[in-house]
C-alpha cells in the first residue's frame, strides 16, 4: 500500500483492483492518468476507510 498525506492525514492507499496503479490517479490502458478512480477503486477504499472510522460515509 502507498501512504499519501493529504490536509494532515495520512492515507493507506491500496492499488487498484482494475489497472494495479497505486499512485494517486488510476491509470488507462494507453498509460495515461484516468480523470478518475475506477468504480472498484472506490468500493476498495470505502471498506478500507469503514474498517479504519467505523461509522464513516461512503465516497459514493
Amino acid at each position: 500500500m502507498k501512504t499519501i498525506e493529504h490536509q494532515g492525514v495520512v492515507y493507506q492507499l491500496p492499488p487498484c483492483p482494475s489497472c494495479g496503479s497505486n499512485r494517486k490517479r488510476c491509470m488507462r490502458p494507453s498509460g495515461h492518468e484516468a480523470a478518475e478512480w475506477h468504480v472498484a477503486r472506490v468500493q476498495l477504499f470505502d471498506e478500507v476507510n469503514a474498517e479504519l472510522l467505523p461509522g464513516s460515509e461512503p465516497t459514493a
